[in-house]
């Protein structure tokens, strides 16, 4: 079962980069959780489908010029932990950011039930129950 959990999880980053809200939403439970990170631009945990959609939403929107690139899906049970790495630009001209975080994704009866960001992969995978 977390080898398909895995490809929930792809199938999440890949809706995402066609700009999919439909199949974003078709993959999360109706209850999904988002627990954001420190720097997220909205604070404390969020719940439903709204606020999924704002998820994926929010950050991108915040930059110039973005781009996120998962470099790795881990197989951890009912949890998955993505390694991320993202490029940003604030405006034109600007210096791009580079960056690489993790989430911790939790899918359960094939629904993402919960996703939490972190700024540091070896946090995502003691979340997850692992050792990096």
């Amino acid at each position: 079962m977390s080898s398909q959990n895995v490809e929930i999880v792809r199938s999440m980053f890949e809706a995402f980069e066609r700009q999919d809200e439909g199949a974003l939403l078709a993959l999360a439970d109706p209850d999904v959780e988002i627990h954001p990170s420190w720097d997220s631009l909205s604070s404390g945990v969020r719940h439903g489908p709204d606020e999924f959609r704002k998820f994926w939403r929010e950050w991108p929107s915040f930059w110039d010029a973005y781009s996120l690139e998962p470099r790795e899906f881990v197989d951890a049970g009912e949890h998955v932990v993505v390694i991320l790495y993202e490029r940003a630009r604030s405006r034109p001209g600007s210096t791009e950011i580079e960056d690489e975080f993790a989430h911790v994704w939790t899918v359960r009866d094939g629904k993402v039930t919960r996703v939490a960001v972190y700024s540091h992969k070896s946090e995502a995978f003691r979340a997850a129950g692992m050792h990096e």
